[in-house]
């Protein structure tokens, strides 16, 4: 998992299809966490960070890190409150990537959590598998 400790799971991929629908998502396109603000968010599988801070890439997911790990899967974590790596930098798991928070399209502090399958863009969810389903800690 990308945080220490033992904080609830506040959404689960797939839920609430009404509103990730006119986002493009047939439902919830990640793992949401109820994370305390500035909680200490950690990489799930190491990789390279390939987007970092707030961009236009990913609109609403305010601050986050996007970590590829090969020529198919990259994670996501959203909604921070800020980053502690740059694009370009190599990270291992449990790294830390930065700190929870409540930017973006967000409604209370929380990690949004995606996982990115690249073989599977046309799944509905633009790529994104359960990352509970995928990644075991």
């Amino acid at each position: 998992m990308p945080y220490d400790g033992a904080y609830p799971i506040t959404q689960y991929f797939g839920e609430s299809p009404k509103v990730y629908q006119p986002l493009g998502y047939i439902g919830h396109h990640g793992v949401d966490i109820g994370l305390p603000m500035r909680t200490l968010v950690r990489c799930s599988l190491g990789g390279t960070v390939v987007l970092s801070g707030r961009t236009r890439e990913l609109p609403g997911a305010g601050i986050y890190v996007v970590v590829k790990h090969d020529d198919r899967y990259s994670t996501v974590y959203m909604h921070l409150a800020e980053v502690a790596v740059h694009r370009g930098d190599v990270v291992e798991v449990g790294h830390l990537l930065g700190y929870s928070g409540n930017t973006g399209l967000s409604t209370g502090p929380h990690l949004h959590w995606g996982l990115r399958d690249f073989y599977q863009m046309d799944n509905g969810y633009q790529g994104y598998v359960n990352p509970l389903e995928r990644l075991k800690d």
